[in-house]
């Protein structure tokens, strides 16, 4: 279970595709395994994030037996679901950048709006009193976060939930101050909470925020203006200031500006439907310093990027990000540039200003020292709906000469650097799963999403888990099994040719050639699409269960035209049957034996007519029960003896047993039979028609 968006589920512990970051939500997936008995279970979620969440139900089959359809009872789970909350009562709403004065005998919670574009809230609590009597240090706990009730942490760990990670813990008890205060980066447009946990009966406090509010100029301030109003601002301070003041302002000019404290400059994305399914794009608004998919990054601070992901479509494919330096931007010291870049949702990502790292998981670095480094990318599949933030921070270096794999950083001596930023939405990673994987979209209920079905054994979310792939000799040898073992059909074709059935001739040919185009695209090594994969495995079981429908026909005694229309009728009656369900029982079952019937009655009524038996002895021996045992063997071993490892063997063996069966039962043609009796003025007798092979 996830908030915002489709569970990353991983059970069997597979790996994930290069630069692949899960986990960048607003926190951890909340897993349960349930059995089958009846029992309930319990999932506890404790300061839940607020709008949709999203559960996934499965079941891990370690059974790989390939069962037929109708012939064996499916494994059904059913699992029912109840969503129960309990409520934090009596929450007091607080006036934002406002003073109040709150009594409390038990942990309490308020909740106040920040303004959208705030940057940090700090809170403070003042005139801390028990009794009427102030006390110091003030007994009071708080922990405060944005968007979420605040949870109990310790130390910052980016594997927990997204209240304790972004929660801001105060022990006002631990202060040597009068007053104790703490701070927040809030989330726009949502409720900010703080709890107040008294530690003793009733305590008296004042309760304050005060917001530091980003102004527009700063959010759109180009790198090339900021350092010209650094320069006019020096000026002034060199033209009026005494000459201690001026060594002052330039020791801070020529020190590297810090970011703390300060906001950054912050450039929305714009949302760009391409009108497919799970297919998206950012692009910037076209300013001074950005357009499409460049920007010029600021060498001063941060540079902050926000962009929306919706839901729907949004959360259901693969969220790729890539950066790009500029390749035509050239500069004395431009092998030193590193661009580090955080991703992270709800909240901007922390930034461990000591060593310039970013505190979270989703984390892209590239630099200027070679051309391959100048790309980087990350991939979050199922990205959750919401407001998303990507830091980007540029660090230069200075190689020294005794330690060159250490660099120390310096300040950049370029205003700006060029950046291309690539991000886009799309199916799976990139509309593919890999050489040994296909791209499927499904939907469960009304949520869509894409998935990977991986072959050749070959695991993972993206089909890159190669720890139990088959080797390529291996493919090589199921591939050439599948297809070579239709050849089989060629004797039996060759021989309805010379017997002058050239219907079934025609059928096994195309039997044969649909069965090779078949297994050649669904083959697990470089599959071969002639079309597409439901087209060739409807042409392949369609004509297969013809081939068996028009040789029982060959094999009763019908007169041409009662063989022509019922061919003809029951060809179209497997083509609507195959469409609706291939892979039933009935799809094969249901010909087979309707044309079992009519060889049936068909050979009562030649049993009465010649007041004998029909066939001769010899042809059950030599044709018809051979035929049959050879149809029943590979029947069995398709239905019963199929899995997901011998399945090119046993599928082969099935192609062989099929096509020496109709070798067998193909029957003379009846013009063969007339012409036998032009010749010797009768038809044959038993003897006659075992020693002249006229079969049926």
């Amino acid at each position: 279970m996830q908030h915002g968006s489709l569970p990353v589920v991983n059970p069997l512990n597979t790996s994930f595709p290069e630069h692949y970051a899960v986990g960048l939500g607003s926190g951890t997936l909340r897993y349960k395994t349930v059995h089958t008995d009846e029992r309930p279970h319990y999932i506890n979620v404790t300061a839940p994030m607020s709008g949709d969440w999203f559960a996934a139900a499965f079941t891990i089959d370690a059974d790989e037996r390939i069962l037929q359809k109708d012939l064996f009872s499916s494994c059904k789970s059913t699992i029912s679901g109840v969503f129960s909350a309990r409520f934090a009562h009596r929450v007091q709403d607080l006036l934002s950048d406002q003073v109040s004065t709150h009594t409390i005998g038990s942990v309490t919670y308020f909740r106040f709006m920040s303004p959208s574009n705030a940057w940090r809230v700090t809170f403070t609590v003042t005139n801390c009193s028990i009794n009427g009597s102030a006390e110091e240090p003030c007994p009071l706990i708080i922990r405060a976060a944005s968007g979420v009730l605040p949870a109990k942490c310790e130390k910052l760990d980016t594997s927990r939930t997204f209240a304790s990670i972004h929660s801001c813990l105060v022990d006002c008890w631990n202060s040597s101050s009068s007053h104790c205060q703490g701070s927040l980066v809030p989330t726009p447009n949502v409720w900010n909470y703080i709890s107040i946990t008294p530690g003793h009966s009733v305590v008296d406090f004042t309760l304050g925020t005060e917001s530091t509010v980003c102004s527009g100029d700063i959010e759109t301030v180009s790198p090339k203006r900021a350092k010209q109003k650094q320069n006019v601002h020096l000026l002034k301070q060199m033209l009026f200031s005494t000459p201690s003041e001026v060594r002052a302002a330039l020791k801070n000019y020529v020190t590297p500006p810090t970011s703390k404290g300060t906001c950054w400059p912050t450039f929305p994305l714009q949302y760009v439907d391409v009108w497919d399914v799970f297919e998206y794009s950012y692009q910037f608004p076209d300013t001074e310093f950005s357009s499409n998919s460049s920007i010029n990054i600021t060498t001063m601070s941060p540079t902050l990027l926000t962009f929306h992901v919706t839901p729907g479509s949004g959360i259901g494919g693969t969220l790729s990000l890539r950066l790009v330096i500029d390749p035509n931007f050239e500069g004395e010291s431009l092998p030193d540039v590193t661009l580090r870049a955080g991703l992270s949702y709800g909240t901007r990502p922390k930034l461990d200003s000591e060593n310039g790292k970013w505190l979270t998981k989703g984390v892209i670095e590239v630099n200027t020292s070679r051309e391959a480094f100048r790309t980087g990318d990350l991939h979050v599949p199922f990205p959750e709906a919401g407001l998303w933030y990507l830091g980007i921070l540029p660090v230069c270096m200075k190689h020294s000469k005794d330690n060159k794999s250490d660099p120390e950083h310096e300040a950049c001596d370029m205003e700006h650097i060029p950046l291309e930023v690539h991000l886009n939405g799309t199916p799976c990673l990139n509309m593919g799963c890999g050489k040994f994987g296909s791209c499927f979209q499904y939907q469960s209920d009304s949520y869509l999403y894409s998935c990977c079905i991986c072959r050749a054994g070959y695991r993972g979310w993206g089909c890159t888990d190669g720890r139990k792939a088959l080797s390529m000799p291996n493919l090589l040898v199921r591939v050439l099994l599948l297809t070579l073992s239709n050849l089989v059909m060629i004797p039996a074709t060759i021989l309805a040719f010379l017997r002058r059935f050239y219907l079934e001739s025609a059928v096994y040919i195309t039997a044969m050639t649909a069965s090779v185009f078949y297994h050649m695209c669904d083959a697990e090594l470089s599959p071969f699409c002639l079309a597409s994969l439901d087209v060739l495995q409807f042409w392949d079981f369609m004509f297969a269960i013809a081939a068996f429908w028009v040789t029982l026909l060959a094999i009763a005694k019908l007169p041409e035209k009662v063989r022509s229309i019922s061919t003809t009728l029951g060809v179209l009656a497997i083509a609507a049957v195959v469409q609706y369900d291939r892979t039933s029982l009935a799809a094969f079952a249901l010909p087979v034996t309707f044309g079992l019937s009519i060889v049936f009655l068909s050979w009562v009524r030649q049993c009465y007519a010649l007041h004998t038996c029909y066939p001769q002895r010899c042809v059950w021996l030599f044709a018809i029960v051979p035929g049959f045992l050879l149809t029943g063997t590979g029947a069995t071993l398709y239905a019963f003896f199929e899995t997901q490892s011998n399945y090119a063997y046993v599928h082969s063996a099935w192609h062989v047993f099929a096509g020496l069966a109709l070798l067998c039962v193909l029957p003379k043609s009846q013009q063969e039979l007339k012409e036998y009796a032009l010749d010797n003025g009768k038809f044959p007798r038993d003897n006659e028609a075992c020693t002249d092979d006229s079969r049926i």
